[in-house]
């Protein structure tokens, strides 16, 4: 029965991460210990010990990501030798790995290498007078990031399969990290663009990651969010009392158990998920795959609330439909994107936090939970008798493109999970929530690399129980209901951001991870702005290295107008320097 099922359930050891029963997510930094022992020091004596060196290079960036490969031709492209160290096989983060309808907010505010990368990938499909494509197949925005790497063939070498897990320096002078195959990397300066920022913590930088208290900055959105949140979207939200305990009064699965005080801060980040690209093409799809038998998520009665959920629904006279659980969002050629909502959505609710300030088991565990939670997800809809038959139907009219992802070890399954948030830098300046708020006084910026169009759009937490009620807690979201009132608002994105503090190291900059508290994060956390933030870091970077100087001290004003000239595209930096962009080529 079911009381029976989720006694196993909480037996599973590797599920009970997943719901805050038995994680102290707060406790450390996660790494293990010899990955930490570097940080603020000279690195493993091991691993330095037996490291083979690479020659050194002027500029290496860490994580080969959307942000991380504009940093490196940016830099290559000021006649520095770079390295592009990936701790994956693969190139392009979330961009060439499932999110393919991009996020733009309001695209004018676009430019540099960001642009330059989208209006190529619409070149790919035809478009001209340099039209942007934000809707495209991960598989093309693949070849156009290769096609820009090998441009610059000869001062650029990418790195593959090297994550790092130690850090040497002299003062706060980064000299080379070395990677889990026994690797130095010397460099003169370093950039971290990944989504983790392992770099930066082995480095010695201070950072945080979860959530602040309102307190801490004086945020009104932060911290645990009291119910109903009226900034949540209804779409992600209950509309009706759904049972969710068991006979013995416990909660059912999927709900967390220990969800906060309202305003405290935490130490959890928004929900991760999987952004996948399907078709209803049979010549070119693939079945979704079931989860694997060890999963729980494969289980009837892990998805007993959602059951439960789908049966209130018809009782009222309100069947749910597939798009109300799942947002499909065509692209081109017979593809979708598909992402997050319903109450219970492609949204692991609860399962992030461990991942954020983990070592690589721990992501690696998270990483599986998610796509055994996600197979399990949708094959919920495409055949449990609860479902509608119409809701049932058109899921399994549903299929992952065999064009895709072909040669990986999951063919069609997007390679990699959309971490929206993990770590965040202290840095010489944090963003907070009034530097992106329409009348909070600090829209601009005297240091501006970028400029951000989006509102807030931090995804829910965790799914709490509340008297009769279920909720989805954390999202706050002022772009939701197609509210985009703050996009003629942009906001400014300083240099200070993505410095380090002068005492922590001198020769680093901090993309995707940046200076910023968890609201503030919610606003930047774009591909656009994080490829726009990389191509400053890239050009600063070059600057410090011919000028031997500091990445602190690097000359702001300079730095702007080396990026306002960049050809074929300047960075935009300030309002008036908007450009017109086709609105239609937006998703």
């Amino acid at each position: 029965d079911v009381m029976r099922s989720a006694a196993l359930l909480r037996a599973v050891a590797l599920t009970v991460v997943f719901f805050g029963w038995n994680v102290p997510v707060g406790e450390s930094s996660g790494l293990d210990a010899p990955d930490r022992a570097s940080a603020g020091s000279h690195g493993d004596k091991q691993c330095l010990e037996l490291a083979t060196a690479y020659p050194a290079v002027d500029v290496l960036v860490y994580g080969a990501t959307p942000s991380g490969i504009a940093a490196a031709v940016a830099a290559a492209r000021a006649g520095m030798t770079v390295a592009v160290v990936e701790q994956t096989d693969r190139i392009g983060g979330m961009i060439t790995g499932g999110l393919s309808c991009s996020d733009t907010g309001n695209a004018s505010v676009i430019g540099g290498i960001a642009r330059e990368v989208f209006v190529r990938i619409g070149a790919e499909y035809g478009l001209s007078n340099g039209t942007a494509g934000y809707k495209f197949e991960p598989k093309v925005a693949t070849k156009v990031l290769n096609d820009m790497l090998s441009e610059e063939r000869g001062r650029i070498e990418l790195r593959l399969g090297e994550r790092v897990v130690s850090v040497a320096k002299n003062g706060t002078n980064i000299e080379r990290i070395i990677t889990a195959t026994h690797r130095e990397h010397p460099a003169s300066a370093f950039i971290d663009a990944s989504y983790e920022g392992d770099l930066m913590v082995l480095g010695g930088v201070a950072y945080t990651w979860g959530r602040e208290s309102p307190a801490q900055y004086g945020e009104t959105y932060a911290g645990v969010r009291t119910q109903p949140e009226p900034l949540c979207p209804p779409v992600v939200q209950f509309h009706n009392p759904v049972p969710h305990t068991l006979s013995n009064g416990e909660l059912l699965p999927l709900i967390t158990k220990r969800p906060g005080e309202p305003g405290q801060g935490d130490k959890t980040v928004q929900a991760y998920n999987y952004r996948l690209c399907l078709t209803q093409n049979r010549s070119n799809s693939l079945p979704i795959p079931f989860p694997s038998n060890a999963s729980v998520f494969g289980r009837a009665e892990t998805w007993e609330l959602l059951r439960r959920w789908v049966n209130v629904r018809a009782s009222v006279g309100q069947p749910v439909s597939l798009h109300e659980v799942l947002a499909i969002h065509p692209t081109v050629n017979g593809k979708a994107d598909v992402n997050d909502a319903g109450p219970i959505g492609t949204d692991f609710l609860g399962a992030s936090a461990p991942y954020a300030d983990g070592n690589w088991t721990v992501r690696a565990a998270v990483t599986q939970a998610h796509i055994d939670y996600t197979r399990g997800l949708l094959h919920f809809w495409a055949n449990d008798p609860s479902v509608p038959k119409a809701t049932r139907d058109e899921m399994t009219s549903w299929g992952l493109c065999a064009d895709e992802w072909a040669d990986t070890a999951r063919p069609g399954w997007p390679p990699q999970l959309y971490v929206r948030e993990t770590r965040r830098m202290l840095g010489r300046y944090v963003m907070m929530q009034d530097d992106r708020m329409p009348d909070g006084g600090r829209l601009t910026k005297p240091d501006s690399i970028a400029l951000g169009s989006y509102g807030f759009d931090n995804h829910n937490h965790q799914r709490i129980a509340q008297g009769a009620w279920v909720y989805n807690e954390g999202n706050i979201n002022t772009n939701a209901n197609g509210n985009n009132s703050w996009e003629p608002f942009p906001f400014e994105l300083p240099y200070r951001s993505i410095c380090p503090q002068e005492t922590d190291a001198t020769n680093l900059l901090v993309t995707c991870c940046l200076s910023a508290s968890h609201i503030a994060y919610g606003a930047i956390r774009l591909e656009p702005q994080l490829m726009m933030l990389g191509e400053a870091a890239g050009v600063a970077c070059a600057m410090a290295v011919l000028r031997n100087t500091t990445t602190q001290n690097v000359n702001v004003v300079d730095l702007q107008a080396r990026l306002r000239s960049a050809k074929p595209f300047s960075a935009i930096l300030r309002a008036s320097e908007m450009v017109a962009d086709d609105a239609s080529t937006r998703c």
